[in-house]
């Protein structure tokens, strides 16, 4: 299960994220089966053109009551999540892959790197006033 450059530039952006996160559980969370296959199919263009890197105590929410979420873990932990379906706690980190659907890429100049914090909106505003409004 060897890891190309790209998943080493991917973990080095994920440590850089989450600063109190240690490089070697950055280096476990990529190395796991599961996540490392979710990288593999985002890199080939297979899947979706974006993934989400979460560090924070797990929650899903729940299937029968829409707007009911339940925690799973209590420590704050890596995991790939939805956007969708994970709550966002604090902060995350995506991927988005800046290269035709089903092309493999294999370098970092074909993704896109960013964060969200934990209140998305109020960043989007300041960066909205700082970009145009400021200038």
């Amino acid at each position: 299960m060897a890891l190309t450059d790209l998943h080493r530039w991917c973990m080095k952006k994920i440590g850089e994220s989450f600063g109190d996160v240690s490089e070697e559980e950055v280096q476990s969370f990529m190395r796991n089966v599961e996540n490392k296959e979710q990288f593999d199919i985002f890199f080939s263009g297979e899947g979706q053109n974006r993934i989400f890197i979460f560090y924070q105590p797990g929650d899903m929410l729940n299937e029968q009551e829409e707007e009911d979420w339940t925690a799973e873990t209590p420590p704050k932990e890596l995991f790939l999540g939805d956007a969708n379906s994970t709550r966002l706690l604090d902060k995350c980190c995506y991927f988005l892959r800046n290269a035709p659907p089903l092309t493999s890429i294999d370098d970092s100049s074909q993704l896109l790197f960013g964060e969200i914090g934990g209140n998305a909106l109020q960043v989007y505003h300041i960066f909205i006033i700082s970009s145009y409004l400021m200038g």
